[in-house]
Order: structure tokens, then sequence, then C-alpha cells
């Protein structure tokens, strides 16, 4: 049976989504490291010059075909971090800092 991308991401994404369910609920370093991990992936893929053709990509590059994995991996990681109160503590930082600069 063949798929197409759209089945294959959204299968994808639901196998993914059923690990997050077995999620702590506690922030963790690795969380933020995996997005982090992942958002430069994108970015790598976004800058390459080979226009997603493999005969153009050296051994450092990434292969486009991953892309869809990479995005599902940001949203998941997001979710985790959101789930975890994480944005809530970036949010307050963001805040302290924000009031810090226009007390100065």
């Amino acid at each position: 049976m063949k798929h197409n991308l759209k089945e294959l991401d959204a299968g994808q994404l639901e196998t993914m989504w059923n690990f997050l369910r077995f999620h702590n609920g506690k922030l963790n370093i690795k969380d933020i490291e995996g997005l982090e991990e992942n958002l430069n992936a994108i970015r790598q893929l976004m800058v390459q010059k080979t226009g997603g053709q493999e005969q153009y990509a050296d051994a450092n590059q990434l292969n486009i075909n991953n892309l869809g994995t990479y995005t599902n991996n940001v949203v998941i990681c997001a979710m985790e971090i959101m789930l975890s109160g994480g944005l809530d503590i970036l949010k307050t930082h963001c805040e302290v800092e924000t009031d810090a600069l226009q007390n100065e």
C-alpha cells in the first residue's frame, strides 16, 4: 500500500503525540535542547544551496526529505515545554527583563 506525504506525516505526528502522553509534566532541559536541535536542522535545510537535489549535497548537509520529521519534532518539543510550564517561565522572565529595561 502506497502512502502520500500527508498520510505519512499524520501517522508520524500521531506516534509522537502518543509518546508525549507519557510526559511527566516536569520541565526538562532535554526538551529545550531537542527543540533547539530540530529548529537548527530546519534552519540548515532552509539555507542549503542544493535546492533539495541530492546530487548536489555533501556529507554535512541534511536530507530535505526529513523536513516533515524535523517539523513534527518541533511541534512535539514545543508542546512538551508548554505542558510543563516552560512557556510560563519564559514569559515571566521576559516581563521581568522588559520591566528592568524600562526602569533604567
